[in-house]
């Protein structure tokens, strides 16, 4: 048979930090189903993974804050590029045809075409602009 330790912890009802934690017990209690030497027991452990994760490395934390971010950006910006990458792609192609077809041999990234331009239609690839658009 095992044998229990018994410790006493005390909480001061003055102090705010100490009735967070007994409120957050008293909840995590009702809400797991576990002892409160349970949760007490899984806190401790967790708390002592971080002080000797920041003892061994004492940047851990920054770095994982700034690889959240990091991914955070690189999300929204693949989002991005996948709702404008399209028309982006369409507008040059739309560049290309019209600089070729004024008898330019190279096209000139610096114009694009305007409303009532004459694009001969035979000369745009509609099957790539399709799927370029999804």
């Amino acid at each position: 048979m095992s044998e229990n330790k018994n410790i006493y912890v005390q909480f001061k009802e003055d102090n705010p930090s100490h009735m967070k934690a007994v409120d957050f017990l008293k909840n995590k209690r009702q809400e797991t189903k576990s002892t409160y030497a349970d949760i007490i027991t899984n806190a401790l452990l967790k708390y002592a993974e971080i002080i000797e994760q920041t003892e061994r490395d004492p940047y851990f934390e920054t770095r994982e804050k700034e690889n959240e971010f990091i991914a955070d950006i690189l999300s929204k910006l693949q989002e991005e590029l996948r709702i404008n990458l399209p028309s982006f792609m369409i507008s040059l192609i739309a560049t290309f045809t019209v600089n070729t077809n004024n008898g330019g041999n190279t096209a000139s990234l610096g114009t694009t075409p305007q409303f009532g331009d004459n694009i001969d239609k035979d000369d745009i690839d509609w099957e790539l602009l399709d799927s370029l658009d999804g």
